[in-house]
């Protein structure tokens, strides 16, 4: 696997929040013991992890909220009661008791060290995004937030997509997604001769509830097919960077610069750099 260079050193100038909370591969030793078998646990961070999403998506100038541990740890973008989580259903809550083959990964934690993880590691993160888009409200008087993510390029055997081909491009919408954005987005993808789809294979787009329908804060998730950018041949192994990475990393960030140039009003055509 190649690492890949950090830009740092850049404070946020733009109006625009970028999360990427599925990009991590760390599992402390205090979540490793939890697991009852720790190849399956490399298989499925192979299978699960966003790979490279938080550098695919970083911008200078943008505020990045990413997070070096795995959501087989805890997934930051699930809801924390598993009796309003759909995918608690298969046992991926926001801690996940199961993994993508349906196999038990760890039993249910004790109420206390669930408490414990959500404290460490769940809550620290949202309250970073919150403080994020705070941040580009009180500079701007708006922000722009990006859920950045990647998906595989064929289904899971715990996802049915009623035998639906999946698109380069999945975009997620929410009640702070305008159509103006969607627009935008939508005919990107056309000029960059990337297939693309709305709400599908995944939908919706995270908000922390403060900012829920804030006019002030336009959200979109971005999701991008694996097999765009990495090699990767069995699921179940470490990926390689594609020929296309850098291709396919310069391309959005033509996206996110154009839908800031929108979100202050001034119009970057979607097809300058495509």
């Amino acid at each position: 696997m190649t690492a890949l260079p950090a830009v740092h050193g850049v404070s946020p100038f733009l109006p625009l929040v970028v999360h990427a909370p599925h990009a991590g591969t760390h599992v402390p030793a205090v979540a490793l013991e939890t697991v009852l078998d720790p190849h399956h646990l490399r298989a499925d961070l192979n299978r699960l992890t966003d790979w490279y999403t938080s550098d695919l998506f970083q911008l200078p100038g943008a505020a990045l909220c990413a997070t070096p541990v795995s959501r087989l740890v805890v997934d930051l973008e699930r809801y924390t009661d598993d009796t309003l989580e759909p995918r608690a259903a298969v046992g991926q809550g926001v801690i996940y008791t199961h993994d993508s083959q349906g196999q038990r990964l760890r039993p249910e934690l004790a109420p206390d060290q669930r408490r414990q993880w959500l404290d460490h590691w769940y809550r620290p993160w949202h309250l970073k995004l919150e403080l994020d888009i705070l941040g580009s409200l009180q500079r701007h008087g708006a922000g722009l937030l990006v859920d950045a993510h990647s998906f595989p390029a064929r289904p899971l055997p715990n996802e049915d997509d009623a035998g639906r081909a999946r698109p380069d491009i999945c975009l997620g919408t929410c009640a702070n997604t305008p159509g103006w954005l969607l627009d935008y987005a939508l005919d990107w993808c056309g000029l960059q001769g990337f297939s693309v789809a709305v709400d599908f294979p995944y939908a919706g787009c995270l908000v922390p509830a403060v900012y829920a329908a804030d006019r002030r804060v336009p959200a979109i998730m971005v999701e991008v097919n694996r097999g765009l950018y990495l090699q990767q041949p069995d699921p179940a192994a470490a990926p390689a960077l594609g020929a296309d990475y850098f291709r396919v990393k310069t391309a959005l960030n033509t996206l996110l610069l154009g839908m800031v140039g929108r979100l202050l009003d001034f119009d970057v055509p979607a097809d300058r750099y495509a």
